[in-house]
């Protein structure tokens, strides 16, 4: 705008020729730029927001990390199996999961097993932590009334409310997000 007004208040005054082709020559450069970094603004968020929507969301359970950092549990090689195809996919861990899955790896694997986790959280790619919404997460405990842990209940209405698939080894914990 301040440059558009200078340049009015030039034509005005100036009675140069070449001062106002010049200055013609610069304004039509400059909109030249203005488009075509706007076209690839425009195409960068169209590419961003398809890769978004290309990847499917899944909300990952405490079962399926417990499984993956301990070697010794019945579930590790399907927990194997099951990170092999979350490239392709957004994993929302949710804060709950963070703190069951490390309580669990310290008594069960060692300290060292549950730390490893803790430090692998921060370096995880395709990985999304949503914000604790307790209020939400009691209401919906007490509206499902299933003898259910608080976590695997708030883990439900998570991917009900995110539309994402719910990846668990816990079938008592999938047959209720089905029914829901």
């Amino acid at each position: 705008m301040v440059y558009l007004a200078t340049w009015i208040q030039k034509q005005n005054n100036s009675s140069s020729l070449s001062q106002r082709l010049k200055d013609r020559h610069f304004l039509s450069w400059q909109k030249n730029t203005y488009l075509k970094a706007e076209r690839k603004i425009k195409t960068f968020l169209k590419r961003l927001i398809k890769f978004y929507m290309e990847k499917s969301n899944v909300v990952i359970d405490s079962s399926i990390l417990i499984a993956l950092y301990n070697s010794d549990d019945t579930q590790h090689t399907n927990a194997l199996s099951v990170f092999e195809r979350l490239p392709n996919h957004l994993v929302i861990l949710h804060p709950y999961v963070v703190q069951e899955v490390s309580t669990v790896l310290t008594y069960r694997a060692g300290l060292p097993r549950a730390q490893e986790f803790l430090s692998d959280i921060p370096n995880s790619e395709n990985t999304f932590m949503p914000a604790v919404d307790v209020r939400s997460d009691i209401e919906y405990f007490k509206k499902l009334n299933k003898k259910i842990s608080f976590t695997d209940s708030a883990l439900i209405r998570l991917a009900k409310e995110l539309g994402a698939e719910l990846v668990t080894f816990d079938k008592q914990m999938m047959s209720l997000s089905r029914q829901t």
